[in-house]
């Protein structure tokens, strides 16, 4: 239990920094304020409020005007404007189901199960507006749901992927990179102080080899060791 809440939270702030590490060069080169993706979705009071207003909000403004908008206007003409956002709603989330499935699949290139898809199409079935209770009861009812269904239907899904073990292997590699990018530097911080020395005669260079301050030498080359 404990686990997965962990792996949920990892996934959480995993795309929450994705998405300012995006942000950031868009803002400073660009000048353009990026929308954020997420509004405090631990305040949902429904799943209408959490999947509408809260969660993954750019895919929820792509998925209103390519799906939801023409599914309302088609079946507006069908069931009438009191019955239109049903079918609507529901088929946006057979859509993102669908996007969904094709992700785990990229993601572990394993036979898909289902699961993922159950998950969005039982939210899809449950996202309904019209009954409102108070926040004090909606809010941990509505959180509780969604994190319960996602242990149930998403994090296995996510563990047969080998997801959680994929991301530590890229941490890993991105902790050696920035590893080896800081002895480069200071490597070249070495030898742009060596010249230095030599070159106001603190390190006199000889046919013999380099002869000086022997602490500056152990300084110099610490940084190589740091």
């Amino acid at each position: 239990m404990v686990i997965s809440i962990l792996r949920c939270l990892h996934l959480y702030f995993t795309l929450e920094i994705m998405l300012a590490m995006a942000s950031a060069p868009a803002r400073f080169l660009l000048g353009l304020k990026l929308e954020p993706q997420f509004n405090n979705p631990h305040l949902s009071t429904s799943l209408q409020d959490f999947w509408g207003k809260r969660w993954n909000i750019m895919v929820t403004n792509i998925l209103r005007p390519t799906v939801y908008n023409p599914l309302f206007r088609f079946s507006t003409r069908l069931l009438g404007p009191q019955w239109a956002p049903l079918p609507s709603v529901f088929g946006a989330f057979v859509v993102s189901a669908a996007m969904h499935e094709l992700i785990f699949y990229y993601m572990g290139r394993l036979r898909p199960t289902g699961m993922v898809s159950c998950y969005f199409i039982l939210h899809g079935k449950l996202f309904d507006g019209r009954f409102r209770l108070p926040p004090l009861v909606s809010r941990p009812l509505t959180v509780g749901f969604v994190v319960f269904s996602s242990f149930r239907l998403l994090v296995p899904e996510l563990i047969r992927c080998n997801v959680d073990v994929r991301s530590f292997e890229e941490y890993a590699a991105l902790g050696a990179f920035v590893k080896d990018i800081g002895r480069t530097l200071a490597f070249s911080s070495f030898k742009a102080m060596l010249r230095a020395e030599v070159a106001s005669g603190g390190i006199r260079a000889t046919g013999r080899g380099v002869r000086g301050d022997y602490r500056l030498l152990v300084n110099l080359s610490a940084l190589l060791t740091y």
